[in-house]
């Protein structure tokens, strides 16, 4: 037996040594960093925290089945406020399958949104997905992942996002292949990111990242139709194009030529080629580089404060981080008598156009001109914007601060484009700068409610009543006299079970089992187009805690947002690891994209909680609304014709500051200005909120306000001052009982709790030529930039006791007329906001270097404006061509300044809209 036992020994021993083998190669498999698994889990897996780095690099994620490039924002870099897009390059190993690609942004507060869309991916090719995701929270982190349709998981990672927040500071994206630097458009603070063909995104949405896009040395014809439409898109919708004189279009075709096709640049002359010539040019006149210096003095100051806020907290908390953003300095060790006035050589491009709102000559050549496109701005520069003999490199060697690179010039180019970046730009930047993107005002229009039918106590009190009265004395006289006391535990269960029911039924008309929505929608009409391109916020309320899906039709997009207001720095904790912080596996709302339509997800949300959403979404207009405006200095008339099928419950006619109260506007009715009764506002904040003007029901003089009212108050006012204030044309702005069938909420409008605004704005035909004579409305326009920061032109508010303004009018305006504002147009209910008007208005001497008294408001017991020492009597509130010339330079610059009450503190006014008359072209 002993031969027997020596394999039985060498067998255990074997046996033990692939045990211990089998476990020691478990134990380094489960040591191995496991980042995906398999898409045959049936199971999602755990998730990890991404390891990738925050250095503009793509982020790989790879396994067996796919490999995964994500890039989101720019560079890897997110912005607070906008919307990024988040771009999954996916590459199949196998089979084609249909998948759902999805993104959730997640923060501490645990409350995460996911957006996802379904998309075909395709096998062995290279598929591209993208989401569009707004940033309007402090998230710090991205969960990804893609899902096969029967929901396994094929990768899920969580990656660290890089959310930058700007301040004040603008996002500059230059598109260009040309080697001369454009980096100097990082002056003043501004952030530049660099694009080409390849990072170059397929729709606006893209690009809502950076507010200015500069083209230069690049052909537009290489990106791709859709690449081609984001740019116009992302104009249309508030950004700034710029374009140097070498942006192409194709070889030999300027980029001029293709804004002509697209109907968004008007040329004077339709020639094959444009003629050049060399010249030394400024931006800025040797008059104006004082207001450049003021300007570059205004940025340093700032930034230096900045700096110290930061060391400030460095000191009070060493562990604590500040994320404010500083640009870089100008000056760098240089100080402000060491910049120059300078000019450069350039080629100049030379040509013109006839819907340029401003334009810059040097040496009798045009080299800029603005032409407003939508709610934004398209530059033209009439000279290449490189940098011509220097180099990146030198640049980097230098550090920016070398005389011959700190050229002043490209300092007063940069300065133009701060200049002319739109009004609702700069202001959208100064709400970001303390908030998020959702605009507390659109917050204060769908949040307010109407308020809702609840039961009258009378009726439940009579029936509490008798129902004790039955089931107590009565019940029990007619069972004891019957000696069927026993009954009673049936009866009594029975009766109440009929009270219940009574009770229901009684209720059923106040109780809400259906989602509502609350909303605030704006549809403006593009006459090129013969569209109606919509802007939507929208509330959602659930009637219960159960998880709900809603799906809805077509939009061009839909994305879910949430009010939050944390200051526009962020510090963190330096000593808190990033894989430290809980990430919640609960998400609250979920927008899902298919290919047709899209549909929402709520889950853990308690009833009756709000939901924002924000959608675009156009429609075709089966008529247009027609009508012409003309405009004087004391007038506004013409009529109005609705020939669409559209009815407008209240409506109005908007100029400058003017608003004509059309009424009801039905389906193919007129109406003249002649006979609506006009408001002229100093200020649109007052005049909509004057309980004795608009802000009551047409025709009711009623102090009550409802909320409809309210609402429709606010969103008036917001339309105008964010939207119609800037622009130079006359508007109808028209009120629709209820949103049109294309809007993807609705069906759910319809539901009985639904309340909101929905709206249309159309532009009118303008004339404000009479005769010889031009009306140029406001010198607003005409504000030359670096001034003061006391002044919001928007709504005509001034910060302080005095302030003085300079504006810079047309060379080429022969003006004939200065006006005040037709103050006199105002209705008598408005006399009580005449104390808000700057009580004295001075005009600098360009003779005595002395500003004049020339107009003040409290001669007159009404407050209204009259020109002191006038000598044709009361009501004068102008000067002639011969009173100006002693006020107005040779450059046309004309200084004002303005005074509020003499009382101390006061410290707010508002100013008057100051217009004039020219000669007609």
């Amino acid at each position: 037996m002993k031969h027997l036992r020596v394999p039985c020994l060498l067998q255990a021993i074997l046996s033990k040594a692939i045990i211990l083998l089998v476990i020691i190669s478990l134990s380094i498999v489960m040591l191995l960093p496991c980042k995906m698994v398999d898409a045959t889990a049936a199971r999602a897996p755990q998730t990890n925290v991404g390891n990738t780095d925050q250095s503009g690099k793509p982020i790989i994620l790879a396994n067996d089945r796919v490999v995964v490039t994500l890039q989101y924002g720019f560079e890897q870099q997110a912005r607070y406020g906008r919307t990024i897009q988040v771009t999954a390059k996916i590459y199949n190993k196998g089979e084609s399958f249909t998948g759902e690609i999805a993104a959730t942004i997640m923060n501490e507060e645990q409350d995460n949104i996911r957006y996802a869309t379904t998309a075909t991916i395709l096998g062995l090719e290279k598929n591209v997905v993208t989401l569009n995701i707004p940033m309007n929270r402090a998230s710090k982190s991205m969960k990804f992942e893609l899902l096969s349709s029967s929901k396994d998981t094929i990768v899920e990672e969580v990656i660290p996002l890089n959310v930058v927040n700007l301040g004040t500071y603008y996002y500059v994206g230059i598109l260009s292949d040309m080697s001369t630097p454009l980096s100097y458009f990082e002056y003043f603070g501004n952030k530049c990111v660099y694009l080409d063909k390849s990072n170059f995104p397929s729709d606006y949405f893209g690009l809502d990242m950076i507010d200015v896009l500069v083209i230069e040395n690049f052909k537009i014809s290489s990106l791709t139709e859709e690449q081609q439409q984001a740019i116009l898109g992302f104009v249309k919708r508030g950004g700034t194009l710029v374009f140097g004189s070498e942006a192409y279009y194709e070889d030999g075709i300027p980029a001029i030529k293709w804004l002509s096709n697209q109907n968004i640049v008007s040329l004077e002359e339709e020639t094959s080629d444009f003629s050049v010539q060399n010249a030394k040019i400024s931006m800025k006149e040797p008059s104006e580089f004082s207001d450049l210096l003021l300007r570059v003095k205004g940025y340093e100051t700032l930034r230096a404060s900045n700096l110290k806020y930061k060391e400030d907290i460095k000191n009070k908390e060493p562990q604590k981080d500040c994320n404010l953003y500083i640009g870089k300095s100008i000056l760098g060790n240089k100080i402000i008598s060491d910049l120059k006035f300078t000019s450069v050589e350039k080629t100049v491009t030379v040509f013109s156009t006839t819907n340029a709102t401003k334009k810059k000559e040097s040496n009798n050549l045009t080299i800029y001109e603005k032409v407003p496109y939508g709610e934004g701005n398209v530059l033209v520069f009439h000279f290449p914007l490189g940098m011509e003999g220097l180099t990146e490199a030198k640049i980097l060697v230098n550090d920016g601060v070398s005389g011959k690179i700190l050229n002043t010039f490209y300092l007063s180019v940069v300065s133009q484009v701060l200049e002319d970046i739109p009004a609702a730009v700069k202001k959208h930047l100064e709400v970001e700068q303390y908030a998020n993107f959702d605009n507390y005002r659109v917050q204060g229009i769908i949040n307010n409610s109407n308020s809702i039918d609840v039961p009258k106590v009378f009726p439940y009190t009579i029936l509490l009543v008798v129902y004790i009265v039955i089931i107590g004395p009565l019940l029990y006289f007619i069972l004891h006299k019957k000696k069927k006391n026993i009954l009673v535990w049936v009866l009594v269960p029975c009766l109440s079970l009929v009270f219940s029911c009574i009770v229901y039924v009684m209720g059923t008309n106040t109780r809400i089992t259906e989602p509502y929505i609350s909303y605030f929608n704006v549809e403006t009409y593009d006459p090129n187009t013969k569209t109606l391109e919509a802007e939507s916020n929208v509330n959602v309320y659930l009637s219960s805690n159960q998880k709900t899906e809603l799906s809805l039709g077509d939009a061009n997009e839909v994305i879910a947002g949430k009010y939050q207001y944390p200051t526009f720095y962020d510090v963190i904790d330096k000593e808190k690891p990033y894989d430290t912080l809980s990430f919640g596996e609960a998400v609250n709302t979920s927008v899902l994209k298919s290919k047709d339509s899209y549909s929402l997800m709520f889950d853990h949300i308690p009833a009756f909680t709000p939901q924002y959403f924000s959608l675009d979404y156009s429609r075709e207009l089966d008529d247009e609304v027609t009508g012409q405006v003309s405009v004087t200095e004391s007038t506004m008339s013409g009529s109005v014709t609705n020939d669409t099928s559209e009815n407008f419950e209240e409506a109005y006619v908007y100029y400058n500051g003017r608003v004509a109260l059309l009424g009801d506007l039905e389906s193919g009715e007129s109406a003249s200005l002649e006979e609506c009764s006009q408001e002229y506002n100093f200020n649109i904040y007052s005049i909509l909120y004057n309980s004795n003007s608009i802000s009551v029901e047409l025709g009711n003089q009623e102090t009550k306000i409802s909320p409809d009212r309210v609402r429709k108050n606010n969103a008036l006012s917001m339309v105008i001052e964010e939207g119609l204030y800037a622009k130079e044309g006359a508007y109808l702005i028209g009120f629709i009982d209820s949103l049109p069938k294309e809007h993807p909420f609705s069906s759910l409008s319809n539901n009985r709790a639904s309340y909101g605004v929905s709206m249309m704005v159309v532009p009118l035909e303008l004339n404000t030529t009479t005769g010889d004579v031009t009306l140029v409305p406001n010198l607003d326009r005409y504000l030359k930039a670096g001034g003061s920061n006391y002044y919001d032109n928007a709504l005509r508010y001034v910060y302080t006791n005095s302030i003085e303004l300079e504006y810079q009018l047309p060379k080429e305006d022969e003006i004939s007329k200065l006006v005040l504002a037709d103050v006199f147009q105002l209705s008598l209910n408005q006399d009580t906001n005449y104390y808000l008007l700057a009580k004295k208005i001075y005009f600098y001497n360009r003779t005595t270097s002395q500003y004049d008294l020339v107009f003040r408001s409290d001669l007159l017991q009404d407050g209204r404006y009259q020109k002191v020492n006038a000598e044709d009597g009361e009501g004068d509130a102008s000067l002639s061509a011969e009173e100006l010339k002693d006020y107005l330079s040779k450059e046309h610059e004309l200084k004002i300044k303005y005074e509020g009450e003499e009382v101390e503190m006061s410290g707010v006014f508002t100013i008057p809209v100051i217009s004039y008359i020219k000669m007609a072209n």
